[in-house]
Order: C-alpha cells, then sequence, then structure tokens
C-alpha cells in the first residue's frame, strides 16, 4: 500500500482500500494480517544465544567465562524481543560497519533493527485497520412522493390523516366564499324587513343577526 500521509498525518485508510480493490488484493488481507503477525514474533531464543555465542567466540577479546557468561545474558535479554529475521539481518550489518574488530554493541544492533520492526507494525496496523473500517461515504436517500407517503398511512390505518389534509387542501383549492345572495339570508331565517340591514354586515354578523 503506498504511504500517501504526509509526516504527523493520519495514514488514509479510504484510500488504501481502494489501492488494494485496484489491485486485485483486498481479499488477501486477513492472509497479509496473519503472516505479518507471524513475522513479528520474538527470534528463538535457541538461535540467538547460538548466533551470540559464535559472535563473541569470533570477535570478543576476553576469554574469562564469567564476562563471557555476563555479555551473553544482558545481549540476549536486550534482543530477544525482535523478529528472528530482523534480529539475524541486524547483527550481520551492525557486524559489517563495526571497525577494527571490535563486536557491535546492543545500540548498534537496535539501531538497524527497531526501523524495520516499526515498518512492519506500520504495515500491519493499516492491514486492521482496512479489515475494522467502518464506510462513512454519503448514502443517497430518495424522499418519498405525497402519493407514497399517503399509501404509507393508509396501510398502517392513518387514512383519517390523509383524508383530513386532502379535505384541508381541497377548501384552499375553492378560494374565498361568495357574497351571501338575498335568497341565501332567507334561507338563513332573516326576515325580509332586515334584509338591507343584513346585506351590509359581514358574514360573522349575519350569522349573529339571524340567530336573533
Amino acid at each position: 500500500m503506498t504511504d500517501n500521509s504526509a509526516p504527523g498525518e493520519a495514514w488514509d485508510v479510504a484510500q488504501g482500500i481502494r489501492e488494494l480493490r485496484r489491485d486485485g488484493q483486498l481479499a488477501h488481507v486477513p492472509i497479509c494480517i496473519a503472516r505479518l503477525e507471524n513475522a513479528l514474533l520474538p527470534v528463538d531464543g535457541k538461535w540467538l544465544e547460538d548466533r551470540l555465542t559464535i559472535m563473541w567466540t569470533a570477535m570478543g577479546h576476553s576469554r574469562d567465562p564469567r564476562v563471557s557468561a555476563a555479555w551473553l545474558h544482558e545481549t540476549i535479554r536486550l534482543l530477544s524481543d525482535l523478529p528472528g529475521d530482523i534480529a539475524a539481518d541486524a547483527i550481520d550489518e551492525a557486524i559489517k560497519a563495526s571497525e577494527r574488530g571490535y563486536m557491535p554493541s546492543v545500540g548498534a544492533i537496535r539501531k538497524i533493527a527497531e526501523p524495520m520492526v516499526a515498518k512492519r507494525k506500520r504495515a500491519l496496523a493499516r492491514l486492521r485497520a482496512v479489515v475494522t473500517y467502518t464506510r462513512t461515504d454519503p448514502v443517497e436517500v430518495k424522499r418519498p412522493t405525497p402519493e407514497q407517503v399517503a399509501d404509507i398511512l393508509r396501510e398502517n390505518g392513518f387514512a383519517s390523516i390523509v383524508d383530513a389534509k386532502a379535505e384541508r387542501e381541497a377548501r384552499a383549492n375553492r378560494g374565498p366564499a361568495r357574497a351571501p345572495t338575498r335568497e341565501d339570508y332567507l334561507a338563513m331565517g332573516v326576515p325580509e324587513e332586515h334584509l338591507p340591514e343584513a346585506m351590509r354586515l359581514p358574514v360573522d354578523g349575519q350569522h349573529q343577526a339571524a340567530a336573533e
């Protein structure tokens, strides 16, 4: 996976997923995780002891068994967390870089090993992030049409809400009520002698006059 993050920035998981999908490797992520986890296991203790013993025999300047035992014990303790292949490479490179035949120190070996361990751990963390990544891509949501809303309400027993809304809209579409005619006043019970006065009143006043 390409490192598309600037120093100090978080790695772009979504971009990593796109790259893996593009390369046809997305399905192989769990296998890669298992391999990296195995590749980060600590070095075999017996192998490390044998390797350091050889190095002491070839490059050590003391033949005192107590000195060699103490050196071997401490060096094994301080290098035992390194993965086996990285420990082997780091020891070899440290020996190559040593001057005048001196044995490389633990610090010199770890200086070579730790960037390799960090790179491997970073790759593992990124693959784990791919597996646990929660998509945040925007999802298109289609709003239902008024007709679909009405159907849903009717299907769930709320037809009265739909009918009441339709009635309100129908009344609104009919526009303002017409002015009452003479016949309307008579039908409301307004005496004929009061018609001139009633026809000058607002509609509410007309109902009040009829009641009187």
